[in-house]
């Protein structure tokens, strides 16, 4: 079972809107990791899920920054076709 497919209110951290709202800064939390890692003797799988989280944030934030609204363009920040390298016989089923 991936983290992805897990449902239910104990399977967040919750910090999505605090960290959009500029309450909370991903420093911050990555700080207090580490500091309860190192009360644990080390991390777990939840420590990392999270620090690993927080990095998709921030990948997805600097996309963003770089590409402005090209992100939501069809043909995405590149200006590439979404089907570039498919030819029509992959979708004849459709027809």
């Amino acid at each position: 079972q991936t983290r992805n497919e897990m449902v239910g209110t104990e399977y967040s951290t919750k910090f999505s809107a605090w960290l959009s709202h500029g309450c909370l800064s991903p420093r911050f939390i990555f700080h207090r990791i580490q500091a309860l890692e190192a009360d644990m003797n080390g991390g777990n799988d939840s420590t990392y899920w999270v620090y690993f989280e927080l990095l998709w944030r921030d990948y997805f934030r600097f996309c963003s920054l770089k590409y402005g609204d090209k992100i939501f363009h069809l043909h995405g920040p590149y200006g590439h076709s979404v089907y570039a390298g498919f030819n029509e016989k992959h979708f004849a089923w459709s027809h």
